[in-house]
């Protein structure tokens, strides 16, 4: 945060500066070792390190003077952001406090692109491909074997946050984002949402929630997609995805899917 407190006067000398700390640290752990002469041991930067970065490229984008973060946010920030996603493909983010850090600066992004912010509109090009990752993780965390509140709690209104963008979503958009969240929200165990005791000491991860507090940020998000495409054709889309849950077996998913038809 102290660096995008910094960015409101300094943009470009602290977009230098992350920039240098990425390459300085895989240059600092190229060639180390005794018989590591005229070998090119470079290695990339250390998880923790590429995490405090990703982060620190939020709070720089929402501090900095709007006027001037348009015309860096695609060729400074999204362009490192988005290497370090394409990066994840080959070698997936096992820190889950990494993957936060990388929701939260998803988030931060997604607020400083918002008209609010801006007071102009911007047409988000690569807003798809962060939501993409976006459910991916929503996906993958929710079949967990016990479901983080902390990753659940930060994907979802993230989602909702990129959802508010130009350009308005398209009908494969709409269909990807109710299909991943009614199966994501609704097929989560009953009652409190934690971490497992070995991992919370490893990672940090401290909040606790319940259910029932996912769920009514999954409604959310279904809410925000009508309020941004206000037709039938959309509502009809979110219920299709509703109706299977609605005529499920299982009482506890069939109460979910109706409540949300009740908030919608």
């Amino acid at each position: 945060m102290s660096l995008g407190f910094c960015a409101t006067s300094h943009l470009d000398a602290v977009l230098t500066k992350l920039e240098s700390t990425i390459k300085s640290e895989a240059i600092q752990r190229k060639g180390s070792g005794l018989f590591s002469f005229g070998r090119d041991k470079s290695e990339p930067t250390s998880p923790k390190t590429k995490a405090t970065v990703m982060l620190a490229y939020g709070f720089v984008s929402l501090y900095s003077p709007p006027d001037l973060i348009v015309s860096r946010i695609e060729t400074d920030i999204l362009r490192v952001i988005n290497a370090h996603l394409a990066s994840q493909e080959k070698k997936p983010e096992k820190d889950p406090l990494a993957k936060l850090n990388m929701v939260k600066t998803i988030d931060l992004i997604g607020k400083t692109l918002h008209p609010s912010h801006l007071k102009t509109e911007y047409y988000f090009t690569t807003r798809s491909s962060l939501m993409s990752k976006l459910l991916e993780w929503l996906k993958a965390e929710s079949a967990a074997k016990i479901p983080s509140y902390d990753m659940l709690s930060s994907i979802l209104p993230t989602c909702v946050t990129l959802v508010q963008l130009s350009p308005p979503l398209t009908d494969a958009d709409i269909c990807e984002l109710a299909q991943v969240a009614t199966s994501s929200v609704y097929s989560l165990p009953c009652g409190i949402l934690d971490v497992d005791e070995s991992e919370r000491e490893a990672t940090k991860l401290t909040s606790t929630g319940t259910t029932e507090d996912i769920l009514k940020l999954g409604d959310e998000l279904l809410f925000e997609i009508l309020k941004t495409s206000t037709n039938s054709a959309t509502l009809e889309k979110i219920y299709g995805y509703l109706e299977k849950w609605i005529s499920n077996p299982e009482a506890t998913q069939r109460f979910r899917a109706l409540y949300t038809v009740s908030y919608l």
